[in-house]
């Protein structure tokens, strides 16, 4: 036996997945996918309804994308601190990268003369914002500000050993702070000047999670409170800052941008506190199809390429409709044959399965 070779340690399987979660996840997946789909609609017909509403529900749906992701993932750093990094960071490759690849260069070909070589290359490494590069897929962008998110709570369970729930509000009050000055942000362009609020909200889903698994209650004289419930008040109570916010900086703007931009943050985040935290919802249809919504959300680009008659024939609800099915459709066996393998070689690697 080859001493010299070392292998992670076989951890126990994870907790079975949250149905709610996932529920959520497709509702989500399908109100960017009616925002995008409609906009195309509107390349050649002017749409009203989705120039505000539409646009609305689109956004709703990432911030929603953002707060699951703040909520699930820090579970996925356990262990020793050392060992625990680095099999985070062999299951986010493997679970991320290769479904990616994928649709970029599929995406890539459907749309060859309107992308470069350049924006490709730089496009695979998942982080072409970095290097001033304008992504292959203007949506991508949602998976750098992921990127860095799981950066910062991989680095901060390096550094102090586990994800507790101090530090975790540390974070999350941090970046709510930062909120205040994102409109100036100096040098930033683009998603970025946003970074500080999709970061708040990220580390806003990281104390829910760690909130919720608190347990135990407070006496005041004959009453009982529990913990969790206080908690989650206390961090909900914080973020309701961003109607002030907005109001203020709309009143030195002159525009109405910024309190309708925290109408749709805090619609992110009571819908996923009623949703997941306070009273889960559970259909396991919509938990199914929301296990697919990565894939779907990468591939739901071509698909909206490939839709026949995009221009010509079609009534906005009708391509709308196509637009889901063909989407939620190639997501499906892009999971099916692409996502799950590769997950398994990551699990296998990474000693958890």
């Amino acid at each position: 036996m080859d001493s010299s070779r070392t292998e992670l340690p076989v951890l126990p399987k994870e907790k079975t997945r949250f149905s709610e979660v996932d529920s959520l996840r497709a509702i989500a997946c399908a109100l960017v996918i009616i925002f995008h789909s409609a906009a195309v609609f509107g390349g050649s017909h002017r749409v009203e309804l989705f120039s505000g509403a539409g646009r609305g529900g689109g956004v709703l749906g990432v911030l929603v994308f953002f707060i699951i992701s703040g909520y699930v993932i820090p579970s996925s750093l356990r262990g020793a601190r050392f060992v625990g990094f680095k099999r985070f960071a062999i299951r986010r490759f493997w679970r991320l990268w290769p479904p990616f690849w994928v649709s970029l260069f599929a995406l890539y070909f459907c749309n060859a003369s309107k992308y470069s070589g350049e924006q490709l290359a730089f496009g695979m490494t998942m982080f072409p914002g970095l290097f001033g590069i304008s992504s292959v897929g203007s949506y991508f962008w949602t998976l750098e500000v992921e990127l860095f998110f799981y950066v910062i709570v991989a680095v901060a369970f390096l550094i102090f050993g586990r994800l507790s729930t101090k530090l975790t509000v540390a974070l999350f009050t941090t970046s709510l702070a930062w909120c205040w000055a994102w409109p100036n942000l100096p040098g930033a362009g683009g998603y970025w000047i946003r970074l500080s609020v999709f970061l708040a909200l990220m580390f806003f889903g990281a104390s829910c999670r760690t909130f919720v698994q608190k347990k135990g209650y407070w006496s005041l004289g004959r009453v009982q409170v529990s913990i969790r419930a206080i908690l989650i008040g206390v961090a909900t109570g914080l973020v309701s800052i961003w109607p002030v916010q907005g109001a203020y900086f709309s009143f030195l703007s002159g525009e109405l941008y910024h309190v309708k931009a925290a109408v749709v943050i805090l619609a992110a985040i009571l819908g996923f506190l009623f949703w997941v935290v306070l009273t889960p919802v559970r259909i396991s249809w919509l938990a199914r199809v929301g296990r697919w919504t990565y894939s779907t959300y990468l591939f739901h680009g071509v698909a909206l390429y490939l839709l026949p008659g995009r221009f010509v024939g079609w009534s906005l609800p009708a391509y709308v409709a196509g637009a889901l099915v063909l989407s939620f459709s190639l997501g499906g066996l892009l999971y099916r044959w692409i996502e799950q393998p590769s997950d398994r070689i990551g699990k296998r690697l990474s000693g958890e399965s």
